[in-house]
């Protein structure tokens, strides 16, 4: 079938389910009410009301519009070519932003309401930051340290494997750094005696490095990593929801074999918590507090961090939410480096605060567990915890090369960018308000704590603001799996999980890997390969008509969807070729989606291929599943210091590898691995 006679309708229908919980949503937050609480936290940074919606382009027109897909310029150079960058560059430090999404930022840093991101605008280099294939977080950030793409990086999407599934391959977060086959910006700089700092970037994930460095290295790097991927390894850091339906008397809050004793003042409206004799803290009805308490399980005591809010004290309605929990002893490390330097960071940053939206908190909307205001809240705490790291780590640690990072953009984006737009089957006007007041208030947090990060800078200092990707609002997600067991191309087992070894072919969620006893025979491999494309142009969103990719590829030169005409007809092009050894962690057909569609979904036994999100229930209203051809998934890219020039990066001048080999050649390392080239940014 040709999918160039797709007819793009591009009318929802709405679905009554769907609807049900767009309701549901709009009760919660006229229950709630409109207003953006700003936690009391950060007393330092003035409050800075987000502008009202329509004061800038990009609230009204970015969160799901179409843009005209462009052809690439393609980049892909031997770093020799590249003019050498003399500088007297001392320090560089590279804070990346998960999703920030370079159609939102730059316009609302000109019209004035993100003003240390126009400083940087207006003072050195800024402009859009193309991502690598697939635009995930995991390749775009191996990119970011080995100025390489994905074929010679090794990281080919945020879920890894080794090797194929079918031969064995099982999968584990790309998120660790331990596939990373190339050289890094952190190993180029220690091996020229220089220090390095990171703070919370991708790959950090602390048991990889223990692994991969020398003793000697080991003391010149200090690493903080708890954000995606990383589990402590204890069965009690996810939230929780306590709830008793008699406030009289003592309330106990169970933490694996732990027991909190809570007091409720009526007259107050305050809960009071003790260990044993010992008050741990005070939270006012519809308040947080941070609690630090000592938690055991399974005969081991760990110390423990997190916040709690007093949803409800009323009588007989008591509602007490704890938030994921950070463990200074946790079994799977978080941190490397001086014990001292830990507990003062414990101290300062971990105690006043720790919460993390990415962890899974945005379900527990879901769940009913927590209202709008309060996840909107937690936003705001997650903001600050990654930017008070990040302030820690630029004061108290000595460095050269500096890595740092914000997730919150990524996760909130996932949960209410498509609530952004109430022409989503899902939103309304009112959702709509509340999605992009949240979503203004996050990002005036973000350039709060930008600035106060920026008076904390050195001469000699420069400053590099990137983010992996966009991201888009989500009206159909595809089961690609359930496609291919329709089509008796995948076997499931009774509980609807793949039998790999009676299956043809398999979706892992970035591309379709091909059983490889059908690949021995070269027309047959043609044939299966032919077949599962057969099967992929066969997909229809039943609620337009519409074909939901915008370029499927494989490897034996198959093509198809509206990119295939700019991308071509192999993977070359999308920068997946390198070494022979790396080459059984990709699959046999690439898939990208185009704007308003997401195929995260692995499920194979979906009733239908094509589904509605359901917000905070089923999948994503935002998502990142696609090319840089589509502006809404390009990100920024700021380049700030004394010396930087003055000028405007233009769409594909830039990709996420360019920013490793512009690291490499201010600070003068040898990026052994690095094909391309640094952007020219000095004067």
């Amino acid at each position: 079938m040709n999918p160039g006679k797709i007819q793009k309708n591009k009318t929802a229908i709405l679905a009554l389910a769907v609807a049900i919980v767009a309701v549901a949503l709009a009760a919660i937050f006229l229950a709630t009410g409109p207003q953006q609480t700003v936690p009391t936290s950060t007393p330092s940074l003035a409050e800075q009301t987000p502008a009202a919606p329509g004061a800038s382009p990009a609230t009204e027109t970015s969160t799901t519009a179409t843009t005209t897909p462009e052809a690439p310029r393609l980049q892909f150079q031997a770093q020799t070519q590249a003019q050498h960058q003399k500088s007297e560059v001392k320090r560089v430090i590279l804070i990346s932003i998960d999703a920030a999404r370079g159609m939102d930022v730059w316009p609302l840093a000109r019209d004035g309401f993100l003003k240390n991101m126009g400083k940087i605008a207006a003072e050195g280099a800024y402009g859009e930051l193309s991502p690598m294939y697939p635009a995930e977080t995991s390749p775009s950030h191996a990119a970011l340290l080995t100025g390489a793409p994905s074929g010679i990086h090794g990281v080919f999407s945020n879920t890894a494997y080794p090797k194929s599934p079918f031969e064995g391959g099982r999968s584990e977060p790309g998120y660790w750094g331990r596939l990373i086959a190339a050289d890094t910006i952190w190993e180029a700089a220690l091996r020229k005696g220089y220090r390095v700092a990171v703070s919370n970037f991708i790959h950090g994930y602390v048991p990889t490095w223990q692994a991969r460095l020398s003793d000697a290295d080991k003391n010149k790097i200090v690493i903080i990593y708890a954000t995606k991927a990383y589990k402590p390894g204890v069965g009690f850091a996810s939230s929780q929801l306590y709830k008793f339906n008699n406030s009289g008397g003592k309330l106990e809050i169970r933490i694996a074999d732990t027991v909190l004793v809570g007091e409720v003042n009526p007259g107050a409206k305050v809960l009071v918590l003790y260990q044993g004799n010992k008050k741990i803290a005070e939270v006012p009805e519809g308040g947080w507090a941070s609690v630090v308490v000592n938690v055991t399980e399974k005969g081991t005591t760990y110390l423990t961090a997190f916040m709690v809010k007093a949803l409800s004290l009323a009588p007989n309605d008591v509602r007490i939410y704890r938030g994921n929990a950070l463990i200074y002893n946790a079994p799977i490390a978080w941190f490397m480096g001086p014990e001292d330097l830990k507990r003062k960071y414990w101290k300062e940053v971990v105690e006043r605060g720790y919460i993390d939206v990415y962890h899974g908190l945005a379900g527990d909307v879901g769940r009913g567990w927590i209202d709008l205001k309060t996840y909107a809240e937690i936003v705001n705490y997650t903001v600050d915890y990654y930017w008070r790291t990040n302030l820690f780590v630029l004061k108290n640690v000595e460095f050269q090369l500096m890595t740092g990072y914000d997730v919150t953009p990524d996760p909130v984006e996932h949960a209410i960018l498509g609530l952004m737009d109430p022409s989503m089957p899902y939103s309304n006007n009112t959702i709509a308000e509340w999605a992009r007041r949240t979503y203004l208030g996050m990002w005036a947090r973000i350039d709060q704590w930008l600035g106060e990060f920026m008076k904390e800078m050195k001469n000699g200092d420069v400053l590099i603001v990137v983010g992996d990707h966009g991201q888009w609002g989500v009206r159909g997600c595809v089961a690609v799996n359930t496609a291919l067991r329709r089509a008796g191309l995948l076997v499931t087992d009774a509980k609807g999980n793949p039998d790999l070894s009676r299956s043809v072919a398999y979706y892992d969620g970035a591309y379709i890997f091909i059983n490889p006893k059908y690949k021995a025979d070269p027309a047959t491999y043609s044939r299966v390969v032919e077949k599962v494309m057969e099967v992929l142009l066969s997909i229809r969103d039943p609620a337009t008509g519409e074909w939901p990719f915008a370029l499927v590829v494989a490897r034996t030169g198959q093509a198809a969807g509206p990119l295939a005409p700019i991308y071509g007809h192999d993977t070359s092009v999308l920068f997946l070729d390198g070494p022979a050894r790396l080459q059984s962690r990709i699959g046999d057909i690439a898939i990208a989606v185009k704007p308003g569609y997401c195929a995260y979904d692995k499920s194979a036994t979906r009733d239908n291929v094509v589904n509605r999100p359901i917000p905070f229930v089923y999948s994503v209203t935002g998502c990142h599943d696609g090319l840089g051809s589509w502006k809404e998934l390009r990100s920024i890219i700021g380049i700030w210091g004394k010396g930087v020039e003055v000028r405007q990066i233009k769409g594909f001048e830039a990709y996420a590898a360019n920013v490793g080999s512009t690291v490499a050649a201010l600070l003068g390392l040898e990026l052994r691995n690095a094909t391309f080239t640094p952007i020219w940014v000095l004067k």
